[in-house]
């Protein structure tokens, strides 16, 4: 089945619990990215010469993504079933 049929199968319970998901995981993702930059920041007051490094918007996806899936696979399928029963 290809990507964009599955989404269309989707019902609005796991379409909306889908975007929750990508919401919270966008949210660790920023943190999880700060975080690393100011420890980078720490290390980089003791060298100098060491390049700086600034979050871009394809790393910020490409941290995102995994993030993503691995929250769904997780907490897809109740969060799916607690928005049905709120909707129901």
């Amino acid at each position: 089945m290809k990507f964009s049929r599955w989404l269309n199968a989707l019902s609005p319970a796991d379409q909306l619990s889908i975007v929750i998901i990508f919401g919270v995981s966008l949210m660790m993702s920023i943190l999880c990215i700060k975080i690393g930059l100011n420890r980078y920041n720490m290390y980089r007051k003791s060298q100098p010469f060491a390049p700086v490094i600034e979050m871009s918007p394809f790393g910020l996806f490409a941290v995102t993504v995994p993030i993503t899936l691995a929250n769904y696979l997780m907490f897809g399928q109740i969060l799916s079933e607690l928005i049905t029963s709120i909707l129901d």
